[in-house]
């Protein structure tokens, strides 16, 4: 009875956000081992994807613990159709990052080529959330000391979300920096600021499956269909 109160109290949905996050872990896994290692060298160079992927489901089984204590995951009370409206979002964001691709190029190889495409950017979604997001997150909340129970939590909600949106954004802008082009970073700086920003409320409101659906949407039409269409049209 006290365990169900908890779960009334802070609006956990525990045994979803568990099965998603072990689902795609299973996923992550499965290709790390069936797809060529070579496909993942850009991101994780010399290691082996299959340990990444298993330190990634560790890191992240324990991190999402952690937040769920601490009262940042809240269930949603119409959880498909926010996966939808997550999912439409991602690919909206990421259609913005083609448009602009097809004027002002990102480097050849940025795209795993088709057909691994489509196996390989659902596994590397689930170590990039867990390594930008899931873990900072918890890190940070439990660094900071602060749990969450309700509206009132606003300011910290916003502080935390600042902090690990900066993470990926600072990242990523500095590989677009150490590229040829420097321009790209005058887009790369603004939108993963907003991904992050998007991203990390929708895990705050709508839990893990909606922020898994929006990284898949993007990754979708980003990397799954634009980076078919890039490298066939643009290279």
């Amino acid at each position: 009875m006290g365990g169900d109160r908890s779960r009334e109290e802070f609006g956990l949905d525990w045994s979803t956000d568990t099965l998603v996050f072990w689902a795609l872990a299973a996923v992550a896994l499965t290709v790390s081992i069936v797809i060529d290692s070579e496909s993942f060298e850009r991101f994780y160079g010399p290691l082996s994807p299959v340990v990444v992927t298993i330190i990634a489901a560790v890191i992240g089984a324990i991190s999402l613990r952690s937040l769920r204590a601490r009262g940042w995951l809240r269930a949603s009370a119409r959880p498909a159709k926010h996966l939808w409206r997550a999912g439409f979002a991602g690919m909206a964001f990421a259609t913005s990052a083609a448009a602009f691709d097809s004027v002002i190029h990102f480097p050849e190889d940025m795209n795993v080529a088709w057909p691994h495409s489509v196996l390989f950017y659902p596994a590397i979604a689930f170590v990039a959330e867990v390594a930008f997001h899931i873990a900072p997150l918890a890190v940070l909340i439990a660094l900071l000391g602060w749990r969450f129970s309700g509206e009132k939590d606003t300011r910290r909600v916003w502080t935390t979300i600042a902090v690990v949106t900066a993470i990926e954004t600072v990242f990523q802008t500095l590989d677009a920096l150490g590229g040829d082009d420097k321009r790209l970073a005058l887009f790369v700086a603004p939108q993963l600021a907003a991904v992050g920003a998007f991203q990390l409320m929708t895990f705050r409101r709508n839990g893990l499956a909606a922020l898994v659906s929006f990284r898949l949407g993007y990754y979708l039409v980003w990397h799954i269909i634009w980076g078919y269409v890039r490298l066939t049209v643009l290279f």
